[in-house]
């Protein structure tokens, strides 16, 4: 069948005031056009109330863009549609309309779901049981089940106009890239990292990542991957996504060699940490953002994180902080990075020694301030190189 019009729906900026609301949607629609554009895509797009509508100039283009809007933030989800004229007898509008849909019935039950926008002298009641009477006039062997069918096809009307759809395809929903704001997010290119980026952008923000490199290669180059697959999956457009390499292998290496080895990694941890403020705050940066999740390894306990975490002079964003590892690993997967990621080493798995779990609050202060006359020169003259992916 060949549709006729992309039916575009989002959810929570619909429940935002006027003016966010103006804001996002002209982000939504300006996201959608990028997307399309930048894979050679020519297309027409229009807004209603709740609805953003898209039409390619090929109808042949249509499922292929189905497949890469499905990806853009903002979009609860996309149905191809067909568009017929409101004829001034209903019944031979819905004629019409099942004639063509008949055939892509599949099962043993059906539903007709119906809205109706505008002033008609019929219901939306009324479109559900004519449209159903036909669909039965034409194949008896079907039985209606209003709860849990088989297949169910949607007629909505809009003034003059139906637009009628047999699927609804989920998109990822949260908000449009660039209403909230500019992340920069530690990143190592792992699980947790990559996920964590994931959902801030998922929330609208331009996530920029910064990488702290303490002497592998390989890993670089599997984070590389991984904002690479961030980019060309989701922001696809939007905007140039940077990833920021920061040389810290001296300052590991230092602080390794000469602190308490149960203080050296949550020492080297809020050194990343004031690093990434510093430099988010010198670049018009709103938050840092981490992988983190609460008591997932030891360097993430309650106590560790209050340490290391302490008197940063921006918010700190942890979107994963209630999740098991299980659950990250599964959204991995969902979101197309898990065969990158899957071959990154944590960083934690690269020190010599594990954190204490329990970190005693003066010997991390004394621990810290030995650091800080160890290693402070070390961090503010690491060498610093900007990766622009687009």
């Amino acid at each position: 069948m060949e549709w006729d019009v992309l039916i575009i729906r989002y959810s929570e900026i619909a429940v935002k005031g006027r003016h966010a609301r103006s804001t996002m949607t002209w982000n939504l629609k300006n996201n959608i056009r990028i997307a399309l554009e930048r894979e050679g895509i020519e297309h027409v797009i229009e807004a209603a109330p709740g609805r953003i509508y898209v039409k390619t100039v090929k109808k042949e283009e249509m499922i292929n863009a189905t497949t890469i809007l499905k990806r853009v933030f903002g979009l609860k989800s996309i149905s191809p549609s067909r568009v017929y004229l409101l004829e001034p007898n209903l019944e031979a509008t819905l004629e019409t309309i099942i004639d063509e849909f008949i055939h892509r019935i599949k099962g043993a039950s059906f539903r007709i779901r119906a809205r109706r926008i505008g002033k008609h002298d019929f219901t939306s009641k009324d479109v559900e049981r004519i449209a159903g009477a036909k669909v039965l006039e034409r194949r008896p062997d079907l039985n209606v089940n209003l709860e849990d069918p088989d297949y169910t096809l949607w007629v909505e009307v809009r003034g003059e106009e139906l637009y009628v759809y047999d699927m609804i395809i989920h998109g990822p929903g949260g908000l449009p890239i660039g209403s909230s704001g500019k992340s920069l997010v530690l990143f190592s290119g792992g699980f947790d990292s990559t996920v964590a980026s994931w959902y801030i952008l998922h929330r609208g923000a331009k996530v920029d990542l910064i990488y702290y490199d303490i002497g592998d290669e390989e890993n670089f180059e599997i984070a590389k991957q991984a904002a690479e697959n961030l980019y060309n999956h989701y922001v696809m457009g939007a905007y140039s996504l940077s990833l920021i390499r920061v040389w810290f292998h001296a300052v590991s290496e230092k602080l390794a060699s000469q602190l308490n080895p149960s203080y050296a990694t949550l020492i080297l941890r809020r050194f990343m940490l004031e690093h990434a403020a510093r430099y988010a705050l010198s670049n018009g940066y709103h938050n840092i953002g981490t992988g983190e999740s609460l008591a997932q390894v030891s360097s993430q306990t309650a106590q560790s994180l209050l340490m290391i975490g302490a008197n940063l002079p921006l918010p700190v964003l942890r979107p994963l902080i209630g999740f098991d590892k299980d659950d990250i690993v599964r959204k991995a997967a969902e979101i197309g990075v898990y065969d990158i990621v899957s071959h990154q080493r944590e960083f934690c798995a690269q020190r010599r020694r594990r954190p204490t779990p329990k970190p005693n609050p003066r010997t991390y202060e004394k621990e810290l301030l030995k650091a800080r006359q160890l290693a402070e020169i070390l961090v503010k003259k690491a060498p610093i190189k900007r990766y622009v992916i687009s």
